[in-house]
């Protein structure tokens, strides 16, 4: 179950390795404040640039050398500035657009300043106002790999995603004006807006031309630099969010329309709300009784026949102590060359017919922080014959992960679990 929270994200993430695009329309900031739709400037050369682009020293000048020039948005215009290229940007009402205008930073800067720097983990996103920047692998700081310009921008995947930067940005003209949009001002500025689910997952889906290169959420950079996982370090905590309680129930009532599409086959999705508004509950009715069902949660040792994308599974240590038995698990899943691996610890309550589990904090996982809830209660027509399923989730991907992202795949990830719980139980 705990899989699907990793895998639900690699299947769907294959986007522009340096987030640059051209969109059709822009917001604009009018003398009174207000956003307006115009038309950008004319399209730049998004093609490869063999040159240097009269470049002085290229690649010395690096961000900690920089003597740009910073502002806040609702000092200036921001004429040209482009906050529409994404759905997730698109979607916003008004009061979202205003406040996350006004949180942008201006940066002017001068030719051979560098404001990205390959394989760095800062999540900053910049908007092309004025001039040009190019982009070029640290390896070949000569060599252009793509000119943008007014209308552009960078470090999309760095801003969404908290992914590593996959190429150095340099301001290519004499002067360049760039307004940068970071991580906690995109979190901070919408406040209105619930952002759908369609919208995220259109977001996810961005392709790019090069179909030979994917880029995967990373893995977490520890304090020593490391990203493996490890037998014998713990993890980065013990521990950051509140359990999920095995004895109680979290959907307990549910409504008519709830039961309908329940019935129908579908499934019921729920939001805990007040501090646990992280925590989306998923109801689903299995055609199978609840020993059939319990018995596909805990079959760790065939995650990896069952659950899509489990590379790797293997319980490496059992606890039995009256009504409770603990499993202690390690997976690994992965796509396209990409792995993450991780351990879990799982508490099967047998009095509650609940699965409660969290990372096994002891070793050290390729991921922030997750935990789950299981629950399955006899089907209240038929209770010797089918279960009603209820599953939960909640995770942290990093710091660097907004929120609208984390919470989408939170909700995507317990939807996925239970269908594949489902789908096994009723063979």
């Amino acid at each position: 179950m705990k899989v699907l929270l990793y895998i639900s994200l690699f299947s769907l993430l294959q986007t522009n390795a340096i987030g640059a695009f051209k969109i059709p329309r822009i917001f604009r900031r009018n003398a009174r404040g207000d956003s307006t739709v115009s038309i950008p400037s004319p399209n730049h050369n998004l093609t490869d640039n063999t040159g240097s682009g009269g470049l002085k020293n290229p690649g010395i000048l690096r961000r900690e050398d920089r003597k740009s020039a910073t502002g806040k948005a609702k000092d200036g215009i921001c004429e040209s500035v482009d906050i529409q290229q994404l759905p997730v940007f698109k979607s916003l009402l008004p009061s979202d657009v205003n406040r996350l205008m006004d949180r942008l930073e201006k940066l002017e800067s001068d030719e051979g300043e560098v404001i990205i720097v390959e394989n760095d983990r800062d999540n900053d996103m910049y908007f092309i106002s004025e001039g040009e920047v190019e982009c070029y692998h640290e390896k070949k700081p000569k060599h252009s790999v793509k000119t943008l310009g007014p209308g552009d921008n960078v470090g999309e995947l760095a801003l969404f995603f908290g992914t590593p930067r996959a190429l150095s940005v340099r301001i290519k003209s004499k002067k360049a004006v760039l307004w940068k949009l970071t991580k906690d001002s995109f979190d901070s500025s919408v406040k209105d807006t619930e952002i759908s689910d369609d919208v995220i997952l259109s977001l996810l889906k961005r392709t790019y031309s090069d179909e030979k290169t994917w880029v995967n959420l990373p893995k977490m950079t520890f304090a020593d630099g490391k990203t493996h996982a490890s037998w014998e370090r713990p993890h980065t905590h013990a521990g950051k969010f509140e359990a999920y309680v095995p004895s109680k129930l979290l959907v307990k009532d549910l409504d008519v329309q709830a039961e309908k599409v329940l019935k129908e086959g579908g499934s019921y999705k729920h939001s805990l709300g007040g501090k646990y508004f992280n925590r989306i509950v998923v109801v689903q009715d299995v055609e199978a009784p609840v020993k059939a069902v319990l018995n596909e949660i805990l079959d760790y040792n065939n995650y990896n026949k069952k659950v899509p994308q489990t590379l790797e599974s293997e319980v490496y240590n059992t606890k039995s102590n009256g009504d409770v038995d603990t499993f202690f698990t390690r997976l690994k899943t992965g796509m396209r060359g990409f792995s993450m691996e991780f351990f879990v610890k799982s508490e099967y309550h047998k009095k509650h017919n609940s699965v409660v589990w969290c990372l096994d904090y002891e070793k050290l996982s390729e991921i922030d922080e997750a935990c789950g809830y299981w629950r399955a209660e006899p089907h209240p027509s038929f209770p010797d014959e089918k279960t009603r399923l209820h599953y939960s989730v909640d995770m942290s991907l990093g710091s660097n992960v907004v929120g609208c992202v984390a919470s989408y795949i939170n909700k995507k990830a317990a939807n996925d679990a239970v269908a594949w719980v489902k789908k096994h139980s009723e063979k």
